[in-house]
């Protein structure tokens, strides 16, 4: 079967956290890579009151990877080529922004990262499905309260590979739409 979608694999993809009560979240998050991976301070310290980055563990995160996507969504934003968008997955939103022009694609990305088994082969685990399962309400699974609670702490994701971020958490979501740097409104 042809690939007929306009997107890249989907092969990194940095997991985003709740941000730390302190805003930093320490020197460790890149390895050894460049400092902060290549994010600027001043943006590390905007970024950082938002989310924070999980470690990776793995070079391809740590060397500009994260720096370039991020750059690449806000130069959309700029231009007013942005599509902000929300979409459910198992009745959960999930919020996102990307190219206006491969806004279908994305929201299908990002179920088919939602899902096991997953199309794509990814550099580190998603955990897209565990963050979604932690918050589907208690009176609908029991069970999994307990076994899922860890992954509440994941509250976004970056695509590193065709540069679009996605968030399951509508705070945290509005409070980066909030630090991008243009007026959002149409």
């Amino acid at each position: 079967m042809e690939n007929t979608s306009s997107l890249r694999h989907s092969y990194l993809i940095q997991r985003l956290r709740n941000p730390l009560p302190g805003g930093d979240a320490g020197i460790f998050t890149f390895g050894g890579g460049k400092h902060h991976g290549g994010i600027s301070d001043d943006a590390w310290d905007i970024l950082t009151k938002v989310f924070q980055f999980d470690y990776m563990g793995a070079a391809e995160f740590e060397f500009g990877a994260v720096p370039e996507a991020l750059d690449h969504i806000v130069r959309g934003v700029q231009k007013g080529d942005a599509a902000f968008g929300e979409m459910k997955i198992h009745k959960i939103p999930i919020y996102y922004i990307c190219h206006k022009s491969v806004e279908a694609e994305v929201k299908v990305r990002i179920k088919e990262l939602a899902t096991l088994p997953r199309k794509y082969r990814t550099k580190e685990s998603v955990l897209l499905d565990q963050a979604i399962a932690a918050r589907v309400p208690e009176n609908v699974v029991p069970e999994k309260k307990d076994k899922y609670k860890h992954y509440l702490d994941y509250v976004g994701w970056l695509e590193l590979d065709n540069n679009f971020i996605f968030f399951i958490d509508k705070k945290v979501f509005d409070n980066f739409v909030t630090k991008l740097p243009v007026d959002k409104k149409e």
